[in-house]
This record gives structure tokens, C-alpha cells and sequence, in this order.
């Protein structure tokens, strides 16, 4: 009875040892959206982005890698859905911030500001987004000269 049980364990540990983990598969699926990704390929990334957000909703890499994806094919709306949740699951804010920001600029200035201001939050001495902060406000006080006039 003992030599039974002894070998139906071995059994069941050389089959789990033979199925692929979870994990290696994410990882696979995770280098083939990156991969994705850094050659343009947007489309594709974006389903394989889909596909890890699917399996796992509170991974904010996925979510911030889609919405880059996203903005490329100038798919905006999208990208800021995806970015807001990566910030909301604390992956790169400072950066979710700052293009959320750019995806604002001059479709809603007073939208841009706000997001430009969180990302100074975080990376208070970067030059790109004080400018982009600094031309922000030009633009709104220039809207509020004509509509003054």
C-alpha cells in the first residue's frame, strides 16, 4: 500500500513538473507585447496587452503599456482610460501624469494643467514637463485675452 502511495506522488510531481507555470507563460506573453511594442508593431501589442490585463487586472505595467500603444495609433481615449488606471494602480504616475497630460494639451488646456502638475509632483526638476506646463499656461491666458476682447 505504501509503495502505491509513494509512487502515485512521484507520478503527480513529475506531471506538475512537465506543465508549464502560469508565470513563465505571462512572462512569455509580457516580452511578446513589449517586443511588440519597441517595433511598432501597436496593433499587435495592444491584443497582447488585452490578453495580460485579462488574465491579471491589477498589474498597472500592462495597463500603462497598452495605453502607449493606444496613444500611437491615436487611439486617445483609450490610452487615457489606460493610463488613469495605471496611476490608479500606482505603476510610473509621475509618467501616466504626464502623458495624460499631452494627450490633453490643446484639446482641454485646463485638463492638461492639472495632469502637467501631478507630473511635476513627481519629477519636480524635468525640463519637458515644465515646458509643456509653462506652454499649457500660455495658451489658456491667451484664450482668456480674446475672449476678453
Amino acid at each position: 500500500m505504501k509503495t502505491r502511495r509513494r509512487q502515485l506522488i512521484i507520478l503527480l510531481f513529475l506531471i506538475a513538473c512537465n506543465q508549464p507555470s502560469k508565470k513563465g507563460e505571462d512572462e512569455i506573453l509580457e516580452n511578446k507585447a513589449y517586443d511588440a511594442r519597441k517595433s511598432g508593431n501597436y496593433r499587435l501589442s495592444i491584443s497582447y496587452y488585452t490578453e495580460l490585463i485579462e488574465k491579471d487586472s491589477l498589474t498597472g505595467k500592462y495597463f500603462f503599456g497598452r495605453a502607449y500603444s493606444s496613444s500611437m495609433l491615436q487611439r486617445d481615449s483609450e490610452a487615457i482610460r489606460d493610463y488613469l488606471k495605471a496611476a490608479q494602480l500606482h505603476y510610473k504616475q509621475g509618467s501616466c501624469y504626464y502623458n495624460l497630460g499631452l494627450l490633453n494639451a490643446f484639446v482641454n488646456d485646463s485638463v492638461a494643467l492639472v495632469y502637467f502638475q501631478a507630473a511635476l509632483k513627481t519629477y519636480p526638476h524635468r525640463g519637458d514637463i515644465k515646458k509643456q506646463y509653462s506652454e499649457c499656461i500660455k495658451r489658456i491666458r491667451l484664450k482668456q485675452v480674446i475672449k476678453n476682447e
